[in-house]
């Protein structure tokens, strides 16, 4: 008798990039002829305040710099093609990585494809897969926090329109992923701040994706833990050294799932009010940990035991002690800078609803229920007092 092998297997892990951990020896260079057409796609802030990116720049390459947290499509139009380009580099934060990527999309596609055709249909790029073996792609995140260098996606931001889309294809993992935490070392502490709780809500959403496995769960408990070492220790060294170890397993771990119900319910709130990415996709993951006591218990217990080990008092649930951990490192002092009360709850709840990720978590929320949670988040930061009721899910 045949047996139907979807019923005995499930696949747990794929990444092809290799990863590389930077520690005061020279790492094996991928890119080793140094005649070959080189673009280094580079944030201009990390540019302009590192020391240590010139060993990751080849004195040969053309340079493209870029400002901002948000890439855009016509920026990606805008960086001019180059004959006989061989090598992509991309340094900065979560989003060069992420026009690094849109970048070698178009340049697989050799222009036949525009970025608008490859989002509505990212298997366009199926039959370009031939030209990958000759272009690589080389990542290097100077913040740890997006984990976008080990994902597959790049986004764009339309903020006249009020959307993000995604572009996701096989062959936009990156070749190789530097991790080298002395890059990260000049950041201002609230844009660390704010990059680790991007990847703190990366592990988190891994936990209660639908297509969680013992695999991105392992990764992601270490994720968390590695987090609330680095954002409640003293050491630079070391806070640097967990953080980029924290976002090469949150990213191993939502490479493989997916981000969810957190990540859908921040893009309303990046659109309307300018909240940094990570900031908004971690205000609500008190609530949402409160509610995965019920679908998947045992996870909850292990983060549970996380904040206990990192200090934080659990009499009143999961929920109050993640809402305490966001204040004790100045979060809710980030947030209140924003304008908050420009957020139109029913808008922005029925804007989260759009994306599919919004359906991909063990955790239902209901329209109302998003809509309660925009509207505590808008009266917590207007009065500028923190905390949200777990009762609201």
């Amino acid at each position: 008798m045949m047996v139907d092998s979807s019923e005995m297997f499930q696949k747990y892990i794929h990444h092809p990039s290799d990863i590389y951990f930077y520690s005061r020896k020279p790492i094996e260079n991928p890119f080793p002829d140094n005649k070959k057409e080189c673009l280094v796609i580079v944030s201009k802030s990390a540019y302009e305040r590192s020391d240590n990116l010139a060993r990751y720049i080849p004195d040969h390459a053309r340079i493209h710099m870029r400002s901002g947290s948000l890439p855009s499509i016509d920026e990606v139009r805008g960086i001019p093609s180059i004959p006989g380009l061989k090598y992509i580099i991309g340094i900065g934060g979560g989003a060069v990585m992420d026009v690094a990527k849109e970048y070698t999309a178009l340049l697989l596609s050799d222009y036949r494809y525009g970025i608008n055709e490859l989002i509505a249909d990212g298997n366009l790029l199926d039959s370009c897969q031939f030209r990958r073996p000759k272009i690589k792609l080389r990542l290097i995140p100077t913040l740890f926090g997006s984990s976008s260098e080990l994902t597959k996606t790049c986004s764009f931001w339309a903020l006249d329109g009020g959307r993000k889309f995604t572009l996701s294809h096989q062959s936009l993992y990156a070749d190789s992923v530097v991790y080298d935490p002395a890059l990260c070392q000049s950041a201002s502490k609230e844009l660390i701040t704010i990059s680790a709780l991007d990847c703190l809500a990366h592990a988190m959403e891994a936990c209660w994706n639908k297509n969680h496995c013992f695999i991105t769960d392992h990764f992601a408990l270490g994720a968390i833990r590695l987090c609330m070492n680095a954002l409640s220790d003293n050491s630079a060294d070391k806070e640097f050294s967990d953080l980029a170890k924290a976002a090469a397993l949150a990213g191993l771990a939502f490479a493989q799932n997916g981000t969810s119900l957190a990540h859908a319910l921040s893009y309303p709130i990046t659109l309307q009010s300018r909240v940094p990415h990570g900031l908004a996709s971690s205000v609500f993951l008190g609530e949402l940990l409160e509610n995965l006591k019920t679908p998947r218990p045992e996870i909850y217990s292990s983060i549970a035991e996380i904040f206990f080990n990192a200090g934080f008092e659990l009499a009143h649930g999961l929920c109050n002690a993640y809402q305490d951990f966001y204040k004790s490192i100045g979060a809710y002092d980030v947030l209140n800078q924003f304008d908050i009360k420009c957020i139109n709850p029913c808008e922005a709840a029925k804007s989260a609803r759009l994306y599919t990720k919004y359906y991909s978590s063990v955790i239902t929320l209901f329209e109302s229920q998003a809509v309660d949670l925009y509207k505590v988040l808008i009266s917590k930061t207007v009065s500028n007092n923190t905390g949200f009721p777990k009762a609201l899910l």
